[in-house]
């Protein structure tokens, strides 16, 4: 098995698990609980730079996705980085305590469900 085709697989088992617990080392913003992304996002930490930092690592993770695991090599086509943002934010406001990147995984399944063809209910 090649390094690419194991890596592949690595990343889709991997990354269904992120939504429901992490079972994968999380390194930097990723291991970040959705209240403090809410909480930066919001303007409330005194961290300079810290949102620009978490939209960095949200648009690495999602680089590595279209990498490594999607089917188009673009998941969110069409859409800016303000927009995944957003869908972010809504992701952690209705679970605070779930980790940055299992909400940003389950931001991504969601919205291949909507390519295709599933609601966004």
């Amino acid at each position: 098995m090649s390094a690419k085709t194991a890596m592949l697989l690595y990343l889709a088992l991997a990354t269904p698990a992120l939504a429901e617990e992490p079972t994968v080392a999380l390194w930097g913003w990723g291991g970040e609980s959705c209240g403090r992304w809410l909480e930066i996002r919001q303007g409330r930490a005194t961290m300079p730079r810290a949102n620009e930092a978490m939209t960095q690592w949200v648009l690495g993770y999602l680089t590595a996705y279209n990498t490594f695991v999607s089917r188009t090599g673009d998941v969110f086509a069409r859409t800016d980085a303000a927009a995944i943002n957003v869908l972010v934010d809504r992701e952690c406001s209705s679970e605070p305590q779930q980790l940055i990147a299992p909400a940003v995984a389950t931001v991504i399944r969601l919205q291949e469900h909507r390519e295709d063809g599933g609601s966004d209910e």
